[in-house]
């Protein structure tokens, strides 16, 4: 999904900053995509330093961050009640620390 939304956004003209948890594969979307696109990876967005140094990248790179697209996920099948601390401690942080990118600054988030 984050290669189709990269290849679209790259066609409407924008610079794009990418991330991705597996190398091989955000070098493959960052190929697909052609010269407007970097990537930074590998890139945990259940850790806080990853995001940051995300957001820092695009700044540092390209002066601002305008749109952030979210297709950061994770996912646990299970009955609430079932629900293991670990399976319920992933699924918040990636929340919370996708929320550590909001202060990118003259963004649209």
């Amino acid at each position: 999904m984050g290669r189709e939304a990269a290849l679209t956004i790259a066609r409407e003209g924008a610079l794009i900053v990418g991330c991705g948890l597996y190398v091989e594969e955000a070098e493959a979307t960052v190929a697909a995509v052609g010269g407007t696109m970097l990537s930074m990876q590998p890139c945990d967005l259940t850790q806080p330093g990853d995001c940051k140094a995300l957001v820092d990248f695009a700044v540092r790179t390209f002066g601002r961050v305008e749109v952030l697209f979210n297709n950061a996920a994770l996912a646990h099948f299970n009955w609430l009640e079932d629900i293991s601390d670990e399976e319920w401690t992933a699924i918040v942080g990636v929340k919370w620390t996708w929320c550590s990118t909001l202060p990118a600054p003259h963004g649209l988030i």
